[in-house]
C-alpha cells in the first residue's frame, strides 16, 4: 500500500496543493498556540509534555483511524492514506516557489527574486535577507529548494515507508512544524523542539544526502556533507545543502565561509579543498539543474520503494 498511496497522493497534491490557510494546518497551528499558552511553564517536563501532545498524541489517533479504516475495507485505508500523505508532503508549493524565482530571474527582475527568495528562507525559518544579486539569489533558491524537497519529499517518504500506518508520515511532518513554530523560542519549548525534530531529522537528512550523490557528483557530495556541512547554524541542514552543492559542482556554503584561500588558511580549513571543483558560482542555469537533481533523486527513491515492494509481494 505505501507505495501506491505515495503515487496517489503525489500526483494528487500537483494537481491541488494543500493551501496555507486550509483547515487542516489552521488546525494544527490553533492546537500548538494552545499548548503553548495553556502547558508552556517555562520547564522541560511542560516543553516535553507540549511536544509530546502536539506530535505523538494526534499521530497516534490518526494511524488508529487508519486501522479502523483498514478493518472495514482496504480501499478506505487507501484513500485514507492518501488523504494524510497530501497534507504532509507539501512538495507542489516548493515547485510553484521555486519556478517563480526562476521567472522573476529570466525577466532580470534582481529584486523581486530577492523577494521571494528571503520570504522562502523566511518560511523555512531561517532569517536572511537575500541581496539584489544572481549570484546571492540563486544560492539561496537552491539552498530553500533542497531542503524544501528533503522535508517535504524525502523524509516524509522514509518514514512513511518505515513505520506502521501513516505514524511515521504525519509524526514528521507535524515534529517539522513544530519546529518552525517554536524553534526561534530561546526558552525550553523552543530547545525542546530543536531537540526532537534533530532526533526524527537525523535519518532522513543523511539518506537525502546519499540520494543526491548517488544521482549527481559523488565524491564532490560527500566533500561538501563531511567537510562544510557542521560549519553551518543547523549541521543537518548543512549536510542536506552542501551535499546537494556538491553533487551540482557548486558552492552553497553560508558567508562565513572563508571566500579565500588566505582566509581558510587562517582559519585552518584545507586550502586544496577550497578551491576544488566546487568552487563554482551558483547561476540561472544551475536552477535547472537543481531540479533535475531533486527530480532524479525522487526517481531513486520511488525506485528502490518499488523494489521493496515487489519483494514483499513476491515473499
Amino acid at each position: 500500500m505505501s507505495f501506491f498511496s505515495l503515487i496517489f497522493a503525489f500526483l494528487a497534491e500537483q494537481v491541488r496543493p494543500l493551501s496555507e490557510s486550509s483547515f487542516v494546518l489552521r488546525t494544527a497551528g490553533r492546537w500548538r498556540h494552545w499548548l503553548s499558552t495553556t502547558f508552556d511553564a517555562g520547564s522541560k517536563p511542560a516543553a516535553h509534555l507540549s511536544w509530546v501532545l502536539a506530535v505523538l498524541i494526534p499521530s497516534v489517533i490518526i494511524t488508529c483511524i487508519a486501522g479502523l479504516l483498514l478493518d472495514l475495507h482496504p480501499v478506505f485505508a487507501l484513500v485514507f492514506h492518501v488523504f494524510i500523505l497530501w497534507c504532509c508532503l507539501g512538495f507542489r508549493d516548493a515547485l510553484d516557489r521555486y519556478k517563480a524565482i526562476e521567472l522573476a530571474l529570466s525577466r532580470n527582475d534582481l529584486n523581486e527574486s530577492a523577494q521571494l527568495a528571503t520570504g522562502w528562507l523566511a518560511k523555512q525559518g531561517v532569517i536572511a535577507q537575500v541581496p539584489p544579486r544572481l549570484e546571492a539569489i540563486c544560492r539561496a533558491t537552491l539552498e530553500a529548494g533542497v531542503v524544501a524537497a528533503h522535508r517535504h519529499l524525502f523524509a516524509v517518504i522514509f518514514w512513511y515507508a518505515l513505520l506502521p500506518g501513516p505514524f511515521g508520515a504525519i509524526a514528521y511532518a507535524l515534529s517539522a512544524q513544530a519546529r518552525l513554530f517554536w524553534g526561534a523560542r530561546q526558552d525550553a519549548l523552543g530547545e525542546v523542539s530543536r531537540f526532537w525534530f534533530a532526533i526524527i531529522d537525523w535519518v532522513p537528512a543523511r539518506l537525502t544526502s546519499v540520494g543526491f550523490a548517488v544521482v549527481g557528483n559523488f565524491e564532490d557530495a560527500l566533500y561538501g556533507w563531511k567537510q562544510r556541512a557542521e560549519r553551518w547554524e543547523d549541521p543537518q541542514r548543512g549536510m542536506v545543502v552542501e551535499s546537494a552543492a556538491g553533487a551540482l559542482g557548486l558552492d552553497l556554503s553560508p558567508p562565513s565561509m572563508p571566500e579565500s584561500v588566505e582566509a581558510a588558511a587562517a582559519e585552518g580549513v584545507d586550502a586544496v579543498a577550497i578551491v576544488s571543483a566546487t568552487d563554482q558560482q551558483p547561476t540561472l542555469a544551475n536552477l535547472h539543474h537543481g531540479l533535475g537533481l531533486i527530480t532524479r533523486s525522487l526517481a531513486l527513491w520511488m525506485g528502490f520503494l518499488f523494489l521493496l515492494t515487489v519483494v514483499s509481494w513476491v515473499s
